[in-house]
């Protein structure tokens, strides 16, 4: 039997996330890493590529702007050179050990280096 009190605090509790978990692949990425890889204190980096923006300069496609170095795989590898795991290698959820500090990441124009929830290539 459907409980209508249970089911708006559902609808309501899923719109309030952050969009990036409003994403269903990504929200599921993030509950396996949560429950089969993370502790507790672990900090976790959370993206949603935004491909156009990855593509907005037609001669240079996959490329920000047109900008060889700034592509959806060096955001990744400058997480994964610095001890980030790649959660299901999906490239969408990097769990960081609690010793590895995120000061440690290079930061750029482009994307922070202390991020939980991201929107790359906007």
């Amino acid at each position: 039997m459907a409980n209508p009190i249970l089911d708006a605090i559902i609808k309501y509790s899923c719109l309030t996330l952050p969009i990036v978990l409003q994403n269903n692949d990504i929200a599921t990425n993030v509950l396996y890493a949560v429950k089969n890889m993370m502790t507790i204190d672990d900090p976790a980096i959370v993206i949603q590529w935004n491909d156009p923006g990855f593509n907005d300069v037609p001669t240079m496609p996959g490329c920000r702007n047109g900008i060889a170095e700034q592509t959806q795989n060096a955001i990744v590898t400058v997480f994964t050179t610095n001890r980030g795991i790649d959660v299901k290698g999906f490239n969408t959820v990097f769990y960081l050990e609690q010793t590895m500090i995120l000061d440690n990441v290079p930061s750029s124009e482009w994307y922070s280096g202390r991020v939980c929830f991201c929107r790359c290539g906007a």
